[in-house]
This record gives C-alpha cells, sequence and structure tokens, in this order.
C-alpha cells in the first residue's frame, strides 16, 4: 500500500485535504470538517499522490507524478492555482511534510541502483531502490540528506522524525525515530511477523499512530488496521478489527480524533474517509 499520508488535516481543525481519484485522474481536494456537500479541487494536474498541510493552515505541500516522475511541490491551500515545485531530480521523491516552524519540509527520496546477484551460476544486475529521508530548507532552498527510511513524520517539538524502514532481513516495515541533530536511531517497534508503516505523532507527542498487517486467522484474512503504540514503544494497540483494509491514519489537531481511509462502507472496494473517537477505543 501507499505508505505516505493520502489526508491532511488542516491545524486550524477547518480543513480536511485528500486524494481523489475521477476518471483515472488523482487530484486534491479540500472540505470543510464540519461537515457539508461543499468540496473544492485544489490542483488539475492527474497524477497528485500524497498531501499535507503547512503549521500555519496556508499552504499545501504535495507529490505528483503527473510529468511521469514523482516530485514535491507546494500551494495555497485555499486560493490560486501557482503551485512552487521543491523538488526536480531523476529520482522520486514522495510524501513532503512540513517542519512544526514551517521552515522545512521533510521528504523521502527513492534511489534505484543495480546490484549483482549470482544465479544459475551467473552473475545477474537486478535493479535495487533504496529509501532515504531527506530535508529542504525553504529559506535557503538547500536540501540534506539525513538516514535511511521513508514516510518521515516531525515531533511536535521539531527535535526528531519519526520514520518507517524496511527490515534487511524480513522486508516488513518497522517504526523508528531520527534526532536530527544528533542522528541517532531508535527503534519504536519491531516485528519478524508483522509490517507496520505511516507514523503519525498525537499532538502531545506521546501517542503513535501507525498502519499494521493484521495476521491471518480462522475467520478473517491478512488485513491493515489502524495501531496506537507509545513512543516508548509500549501498549501497541489494535483500533480497527473491519475486514476492509483501513490505512493513512492521521491525528486530530485536538488528539481526540483519528482519520483515517478505508474501504469498509463499498461493495466494490472503493476508499473512504472515516473518523474515530480515540478515547471510547482504549
Amino acid at each position: 500500500w501507499y505508505a505516505a499520508p493520502s489526508i491532511g488535516l488542516s491545524p486550524d481543525s477547518q480543513y480536511i485535504a485528500y486524494i481523489r481519484n475521477v476518471n483515472a485522474s488523482k487530484n486534491i481536494y479540500i472540505k470543510r470538517t464540519s461537515g457539508g456537500a461543499a468540496v473544492i479541487q485544489r490542483t488539475f494536474r492527474g497524477g497528485c499522490l500524497d498531501v499535507s498541510y503547512s503549521p500555519d493552515s496556508k499552504s499545501l505541500c504535495f507529490t505528483d507524478n503527473t510529468e511521469g516522475n514523482d516530485n514535491i511541490y507546494m500551494m495555497n491551500a485555499t486560493e490560486g492555482s501557482a503551485i512552487q515545485q521543491i523538488t526536480s531530480t531523476v529520482s522520486n521523491e514522495t510524501g513532503g511534510v512540513f517542519s512544526p516552524d514551517g521552515k522545512n519540509i521533510y521528504y523521502t527520496k527513492a534511489e534505484t541502483y543495480s546490484r549483482t546477484v549470482h544465479r544459475n551460476g551467473v552473475d545477474v544486475q537486478v535493479p535495487t531502490t533504496r529509501y532515504y529521508i531527506w530535508g529542504y530548507n525553504k529559506e535557503t532552498a538547500l536540501s540534506t540528506q539525513y538516514g535511511d527510511g521513508f514516510t518521515p513524520c516531525p515531533f511536535p517539538d521539531g527535535k526528531k522524525l519519526l520514520i518507517t524502514r524496511s527490515n534487511t532481513e524480513t522486508g516488513n516495515g518497522e517504526i523508528w525515530t531520527y534526532d536530527l541533530k544528533t542522528g541517532l536511531e531508535t527503534s519504536i517497534i519491531a516485528q519478524p511477523d508483522k509490517s507496520y508503516s505511516s507514523p503519525d505523532i498525537s499532538p502531545d507527542g506521546k501517542i503513535i499512530v501507525i498502519v499494521g498487517i493484521t495476521s491471518e486467522s480462522k475467520t478473517r484474512p491478512i488485513n491493515l488496521d489502524i495501531y496506537t503504540v507509545k513512543t516508548d514503544g509500549t501498549a501497541l494497540t489494535q483500533l480497527t478489527f473491519h475486514p476492509g483494509q483501513d490505512v493513512s491514519p492521521k491525528w486530530s489537531p485536538d488528539g481526540k480524533e483519528i482519520y483515517f481511509i478505508s474501504e469498509r462502507g463499498s461493495q466494490h472496494q472503493e476508499w473512504g474517509i472515516w473518523k474515530m473517537d480515540y478515547k471510547k477505543n482504549l
């Protein structure tokens, strides 16, 4: 599944931005969190993949591949059509998110290279992709590489990032923290038989919401569900149990609700936006 955020909540709690696929064209749409039928289409490109809000709720950061390559862009959240391109390399850059002070944009950069594998007595070149966390400084326009991983999510104090990292042996996703000042990396949750991704930190910086693969049982197949875990790696809690896939969780600005995308409520596996009361699920 696509691990970068497919929905974004404005910090002022007024709007939700999301990716909608209409006639094979993916664009960003916005509507009020208070409800109502009014929907505003903000992009007219066709290849939008993810979206996030700036801390002041005035800008959107998003990924688009309309031109054949994944790049990060930024635009006004409510008016105008001017778009600023943040990245423009031959690599694919996705999942841009703002730092809490709005000065930086953190994103994932995928770099593909060939490695030699010995098969049936012959050396074969196999394409391999590795993912790295990068940061773009909006004031200097300089980019900085940090560590391995993808789906960066900054802590509220701006000192650390939550990242997803694939285990080199099992391939399963693990949740780590990365200290932006010291470079110290700390594992939060890693299990040999389960995979996790898409971390989002609660406004108080204490709880992480993630996507996890639920193990197969006699009554249900393998499924994607929403979990929470404390920042020290304890108290892993499964929040959703529906047979429909649940992904892309995001905390509400007040930390009382969790928004997510789900196949539930659809007979044709169509995605819809849902929300849950966090406290009632504990």
